[in-house]
């Protein structure tokens, strides 16, 4: 398995060998944010959906966004813990004014309605007690580092030559300013581009029933 350092130091050589320190913390500024826009990009790899675990606080309406939670799984769920029952209730989701217009005159009490707004989680009711909840989300991958840990961003150990030829154009484009560069890396970037959505779009698919459907 490659080190952080070692998977950096292939995108220096790709770029016709290359040395330079400042061009290296470029490419690892560039390569970072790369994976952000991704993230952020309509076809989302299997390896960002997860579940945020988290606790409620009594009495308090709301609760922080997780820090790596970037958008909800698509018929995903928030669910949360009956302290008595142990069962885990799905909420509904609502449009904030809606929920707040509809519940701001409540007690306290087990939540059956949730919305988001900002950076924040809103319930309705506010929660009685400190209920534990769980909820599907797509999340952050974290940052990608230069030095020798092994490399455990699924970007890289999944998808390398997609999210270092990506970020390459842009060093290319933006910072060397090397045409030939990017006209050698067109085509392996295309190609690239195209087995990354055809193994998103296999993964989603694989055991579907589409009787059910």
């Amino acid at each position: 398995m490659a080190t952080n350092a070692e998977n950096i130091t292939l995108m220096m050589l790709r770029l016709g060998s290359r040395s330079s320190p400042t061009l290296r913390l470029q490419l690892v500024q560039e390569l970072n944010k790369t994976i952000r826009e991704l993230e952020r990009g309509a076809t989302k790899p299997w390896f960002m959906e997860d579940r945020l675990d988290g606790v409620l606080v009594a009495n308090q309406d709301w609760a922080p966004m997780p820090d790596t939670f970037l958008e909800e799984v698509e018929e995903g769920h928030l669910r949360i813990q009956h302290n008595i029952s142990k069962k885990w209730c799905q909420l509904t989701k609502l449009d904030y004014d809606r929920m707040q217009n509809e519940s701001e005159n409540c007690a306290p009490a087990f939540p059956v309605a949730y919305a988001m707004r900002g950076e924040k989680l809103f319930f309705a009711p506010a929660p009685v007690f400190a209920y534990p909840y769980r909820w599907e989300a797509f999340v952050r991958t974290p940052p990608i580092l230069d030095d020798t840990t092994e490399t455990t961003n699924k970007w890289l150990l999944e998808f390398y030559d997609y999210t270092s030829l990506v970020t390459l154009n842009k060093i290319a484009r933006l910072h060397i300013r090397a045409q030939e560069i990017m006209r050698d890396i067109a085509q392996p970037l295309k190609d690239a581009a195209d087995a990354f959505w055809r193994a998103c779009e296999a993964r989603q698919q694989a055991n579907r029933n589409y009787e059910q459907e």
